[in-house]
């Protein structure tokens, strides 16, 4: 973080950074601020995802005999889609028909998860 004038203060979602370096290397919402001697604040927004959702109901390469409920998340920046076989698919749908499925899940950051599994 760098400044025409001298820089008074950087905090980090509401905490003093340290010399105006900030290192920030995990998953979450982040907010910036820095404000220079004149006590003008420039104000950054951004969140960090690096993993993929959270698939819950259904595993990659197995094969199941009865109805699977299929369940996904993000805590992080949340679901942008998710498909099965190319359609569209709810947090929550069951599959019960017989055939082989994949199943795409991708965050707002872009991560992806697929899970490859069979309905006998």
């Amino acid at each position: 973080i760098d400044s025409e004038v001298l820089l008074k203060s950087v905090d980090v979602n509401g905490k003093p950074a340290l010399s105006g370096k900030v290192n920030i290397a995990e998953d979450g919402a982040y907010t910036v601020t820095a404000t220079d001697s004149s006590d003008k604040a420039s104000v950054l927004h951004f969140t960090i995802d690096m993993k993929k959702p959270t698939v819950l109901g259904v595993k990659s390469g197995k094969t199941y005999k009865k109805a699977v409920t299929i369940k996904y998340k993000d805590a992080v920046s949340g679901i942008k889609k998710a498909t099965l076989n190319g359609k569209k698919i709810n947090s929550g749908e069951k599959v019960s028909q017989k055939g082989s499925y994949t199943l795409k899940v991708t965050d707002k950051a872009g991560n992806t998860k697929t899970v490859k599994f069979k309905v006998k």
